[in-house]
């Protein structure tokens, strides 16, 4: 378990962890999915997990929320809470690649985590990288950390 502690990040603001990130070949912005913990670190209840666009090539403080089209491919299917620490989502253009968000509370602070299989194996996702085309993704790569604190990936498209 402290071994998965490493791909947490500090807690943005206002209970907001980051998860992981998606980047795209075409440019160095980023889609960053991030989950709302209160104070105890528990989840939020409704919908906790939602992503935002890091607009780098603008700036590196620079945040956008997803346009409309963009929503029916980046952001999330429905949040089941499979108990007050875990929510099960997927990104909706990849229902097959479900994944188990869950936080915790450490002497460190809050720590959260996206959990999903990688190369069949079950890890914590750090990012993932697509190789886009016109309209279309021709690779896509999950990259994660194992319990143990080494890496995976996994080609999924």
């Amino acid at each position: 378990m402290a071994a998965l502690v490493i791909l947490v990040l500090s807690i943005t603001n206002a209970g907001e962890l980051r998860l992981f990130s998606v980047q795209k070949s075409e440019n160095k912005n980023a889609l960053v999915y991030f989950v709302r913990v209160d104070e105890t670190c528990r989840l939020s209840r409704d919908n906790p997990i939602f992503v935002r666009w890091h607009m780098r090539e603008r700036g590196e403080g620079v945040w956008e929320e997803l346009l409309v089209i963009e929503r029916s491919f980046y952001a999330l299917a429905e949040q089941r809470a499979v108990d007050p620490q875990h929510v099960r989502t997927h990104v909706r253009a990849a229902p097959e690649h479900p994944f188990v968000v869950r936080a915790e509370k450490t002497e460190q602070g809050c720590v959260a985590f996206a959990e999903a299989d990688i190369g069949g194996t079950r890890a914590a996702i750090a990012r993932v990288y697509a190789d886009v085309g016109f309209l279309s993704v021709k690779r896509a790569t999950l990259f994660g950390r194992l319990a143990d604190g080494s890496a995976i990936a996994e080609n999924i498209r």
